[in-house]
């Protein structure tokens, strides 16, 4: 067994990276327990990953003939609470998408688990959707739902997860409405003469998150001690406890405009920055200015559509955003814009 590296998306799954076989492994009790999968095929693994964690939280419950899905639910919920692998925004998220089932299927804490179908979350899946609930709080949802039923195994309620079969609505990609450089620099301005100094601050925000692509948190985070001008590399740290949203941290080149904007920055503070969210002077200025409401996070859109459009490879920019698959989100989140890179390209291309 080599180096074991973390499976994006599925808790305790790791892959060695030089054989590429699964292994299960988790903590429990204070002891670091390993299990191999013996397969290199993700789906496979996916389903014994689950049956594995389900053997080894198994002796933690005594084994009832019956119980409510209340009980059930409970137990969920201090699972989740004290899993060491999520972050507290996980955390929370999977607490509101459990709020959102209690919500749509109200006799779901009474009924018994053991009694629970398919057809009963089938139906629960149309009320959710005919309700307006959109394809991604769906799709978290039947993640939540599943791992309830999950807990429900592992206490040997169950044998079958009946939300398996449940398919994860199709998400469309948003269309992203970003502004020109003119239209950018024309905000920027109207936001800085918004008069007194938090308009200053937002301003600063504002530019740093579109010159810098990081994402809001990460902005926060940043200091003083991470620029270093003569190296021309900024280190983004992200959260202090959790990090980034990818885990671990990144360096950054300082891009011409990021430089401009940090010389012009005060070094009153350790963070650079004093303004961790704007969204009001955002949506202000842009409805003076006539654009679409933009959001922070479209700024780090702004940021990898103006990359992209001057040239730079898919794999540098998804590693300038923290990602870590290789341009594969960058691909699906900016393919208009890779394919007029695309052809941009094939046009160097001599083949006679």
């Amino acid at each position: 067994m080599g180096n074991l590296i973390k499976v994006h998306g599925i808790v305790n799954l790791r892959r060695d990276i030089e054989s590429g076989i699964f292994y299960t492994v988790m903590r429990h009790e204070s002891k670091l327990i390993t299990r191999s999968l013996s397969t290199k095929s993700k789906t496979t693994a996916r389903l014994r990953h689950a049956n594995v964690m389900a053997a080894i939280l198994a002796p933690l419950a005594q084994p009832t003939p019956t119980a409510q899905m209340s009980e059930v639910i409970e137990r969920y919920k201090k699972f989740i609470t004290a899993h060491p692998d999520l972050k507290p925004r996980s955390k929370r998220y999977r607490m509101e998408t459990l709020n959102c089932i209690i919500k749509s299927w109200p006799e779901f804490s009474a009924v018994k688990a053991e009694e629970v179908t398919m057809a009963d979350c089938e139906a629960w899946r149309d009320r959710l959707l005919f309700s307006g609930n959109s394809a991604p709080r769906f799709n978290g949802c039947l993640c939540t739902l599943r791992g309830i039923f999950r807990i429900a195994i592992s206490m040997g309620i169950r044998k079958e997860n009946p939300a398996t079969l449940l398919k994860p609505r199709r998400v469309k990609p948003r269309k992203l409405n970003l502004p020109t450089r003119d239209e950018f620099q024309q905000m920027i301005a109207e936001m800085r003469h918004a008069g007194g100094r938090w308009s200053q601050y937002a301003a600063d925000l504002v530019e740093f998150l579109a010159y810098s692509g990081c994402r809001l948190g990460e902005a926060a985070n940043v200091h003083w001690r991470d620029v270093d001008m003569a190296a021309g590399t900024m280190i983004i740290r992200g959260d202090p406890e959790t990090g980034t949203k990818g885990g671990g941290i990144r360096s950054i080149p300082i891009f011409p405009a990021l430089e401009e904007l940090l010389r012009r920055l005060p070094r009153s503070s350790e963070r650079v920055l004093h303004a961790i969210s704007c969204y009001a002077a955002i949506k202000r200025a842009c409805e003076k200015c006539g654009l679409t409401r933009l959001t922070h996070h479209d700024l780090r859109h702004l940021f990898a559509t103006r990359c992209l459009q001057s040239g730079v490879d898919v794999p540098t920019v998804s590693r300038w955003l923290g990602h870590k698959d290789g341009g594969v989100l960058v691909l699906q989140t900016y393919s208009e814009y890779c394919s007029a890179h695309s052809q941009a390209m094939a046009q160097k291309v001599v083949l006679k």
